[in-house]
């Protein structure tokens, strides 16, 4: 079992104040053991409980004292502070070697934090055949690096008014030698758990910037801006500055042709270290989106970014019980911090229809064009400008 959050504590009252709290955590989950049980710290917040157990419902409810043994508050430097704890359950005969059954609580444990925490799961089979996929996965996302497999779709915003790009958003796919074109939703996850976000975030801005660099110099009539996805990691990275300045300085691109998307549930959650190294981009003449923009953030923090655009998914406003009223609440919102409006995911003609007719300004969608590889988002903008 792991105590959820304790890094905070750590962070915000000192590691003493941790130090006191590993203590008292210890003292409750011995309490409400029995005699026969053994409890171990084995690093940091992780604990171990061997029992021998005779009735199957035993684990469940061993489990479920040693959470509750962490409801009441604990007093740490004067504060209160709740805590809770992840766990996972791993059941097995004396014939089952040990480091197997801690490595399958381990990974019990680490999906009963993805589940939410504050709970424990018991192993299943399953989990170990997806832990040894993701694995592999990782492995051959760390090869793809090394050999060049990934590149970038382009899939552009238009101005409704007369469906002129605005912008094309770069869109990572993974050209794997065996399964073809693989799609972020197959390995951006396994990508942030192996801890290559920021690697593989830093390449992609390196590859927009210079898509920007070169459409900018064939059509500069047109200069295009290239938005870029960022991962919470690649936000929260403290080096992020300087990837980006080493990436303008690498290809030449103009900060001017380079937009940040960070998604609305990212920016909630970040820390302020990390809001405020995305406000210091606006000196270096960057701009950010908020992508899945829902109209939950503090309006404060809206002024005080260098917010260039809201990226509202049309399936958000087309699904509210009055799609009309909703968009015209979020039109007049932005337009009162003269912050433009894209409705993002317009799939089908009729929807497209709709969102002009509601007053919005820029779309993206299938319903205008698919994302694109360079050559053909190349050739199309040149037959969009008339070359």
């Amino acid at each position: 079992m792991d105590l959820d959050r304790f890094k905070l504590v750590n962070d915000s009252l000192g590691h003493a104040a941790g130090d006191q709290l590993l203590v008292e955590a210890s003292r409750r989950f011995q309490e409400c053991l029995r005699s026969t049980d053994t409890l171990a710290r084995l690093a940091g917040d992780e604990f171990a409980v061997l029992a021998e157990v005779q009735d199957p419902a035993d684990p469940a409810r061993i489990a479920e004292r040693l959470i509750e043994a962490l409801r009441p508050p604990f007093l740490l430097n004067g504060e209160e502070v709740y805590m809770s704890a992840s766990i996972g359950v791993a059941v097995g005969d004396w014939t089952r070697r040990p480091e197997d059954l801690l490595r399958e609580a381990d990974t019990a444990m680490y999906r009963a934090k993805a589940a939410g925490r504050n709970r424990y799961q018991y192993f299943e089979e399953a989990m170990h055949l997806e832990a040894v996929r993701q694995l592999h996965l990782e492995g051959e996302i760390r090869r793809a690096l090394e050999r060049g497999e990934f590149v970038l779709h382009y899939q552009p915003v238009v101005r409704l008014q007369d469906q002129v790009p605005v912008e094309m958003e770069a869109l990572i796919r993974w050209r794997h030698p065996r399964d073809g074109l693989r799609l972020p939703a197959e390995f951006l996850e396994a990508a942030e758990r192996a801890g290559l976000g920021p690697t593989l975030g830093a390449w992609v801005l390196g590859e927009a910037c210079r898509q920007a660099r070169a459409w900018a110099t064939r059509i500069p009539q047109s200069p295009v801006v290239v938005s870029v996805n960022l991962s919470a990691s690649q936000v929260q990275d403290p080096q992020l500055p300087d990837r980006l300045t080493a990436a303008f300085q690498t290809t030449g691109a103009s900060p001017r042709t380079l937009r940040l998307e960070v998604s609305e549930r990212v920016l909630a959650s970040l820390p302020p270290e990390a809001l405020h190294r995305l406000g210091r981009l606006g000196s270096l003449e960057l701009g950010v989106h908020v992508d899945d923009f829902h109209n939950s953030l503090a309006p404060d923090l809206l002024q005080w970014l260098p917010i260039r655009a809201l990226k509202v998914p049309w399936a958000v406003i087309s699904t509210s019980p009055e799609p009309r009223q909703a968009a015209h609440r979020l039109l007049t919102g932005a337009r009162d911090r003269r912050i433009p409006v894209v409705v993002k995911g317009v799939e089908d003609p009729q929807a497209l229809e709709e969102v002009a007719a509601m007053g919005f300004e820029y779309a993206e969608g299938f319903a205008i064009a698919r994302p694109m590889d360079p050559e053909a988002a190349t050739a199309y903008l040149l037959g969009v400008n008339g070359r």
